[in-house]
């Protein structure tokens, strides 16, 4: 999928706020907005669409290694992440294609500018990355963020017209989190 080192031990290569990350090429994956009814903001997610959510591999990237987050499953590489910044929460999210609706590059790279903007004024530590179809056919540019709490996950979810985030606690397993109107 990426031929960067993926890996789940310990280290300690960081990116701090304010910095830039190189940006990744990313592609919405057109089943998934299929899969969506409604209207932004009273819009139905289908078991198959969380299914995809589920499969998903959030991926961050590191200076010299990936960290591969998958839901529900505990993450101790994250966990010694987070444990070094005395992180209890962290978020893992996107910008691109809000409520599932595709956008152009352009508009997609704006929109997660402004994400980034956001993760540096409410996290400490803020890290490239992509969430990404296990089959490979689809990426989208996304940040992990820590310390970040429930609530604020939350409200960046929905300032940022996501249909969802990735939330992991103290105890470092990574867990849907879904926009408070949906």
């Amino acid at each position: 999928m990426n031929a960067a080192k993926r890996d789940e031990g310990p280290g300690s290569n960081l990116q701090q706020r304010n910095s830039t990350p190189a940006p990744v090429i990313c592609f919405f994956h057109p089943r998934l907005a299929a899969n969506l009814s409604g209207n932004a903001g009273t819009m139905e997610i289908t078991e198959q669409l969380k299914e995809k959510y589920r499969d998903t591999d959030y991926c961050v990237k590191l200076p010299d290694t990936e960290i591969v987050l998958r839901v529900g499953q505990y993450s101790p590489r994250l966990k010694s992440l987070m444990d070094e910044h005395s992180a209890s929460g962290a978020v893992f999210i996107t910008a691109w294609n809000p409520f599932g609706v595709v956008r152009g590059a352009a508009e997609n790279i704006s929109a997660n500018t402004s994400l980034q903007k956001d993760l540096a004024e409410a996290a400490s530590f803020v890290f490239p990355g992509y969430g990404a179809s296990p089959e490979g056919d689809w990426k989208e540019e996304s940040y992990l963020a820590l310390p970040v709490s429930r609530q604020a996950a939350t409200e960046m979810c929905a300032r940022h017209a996501q249909n969802a985030v990735i939330f992991i606690g103290e105890d470092g397993v990574p867990e849907l989190l879904f926009h408070p109107d949906l």
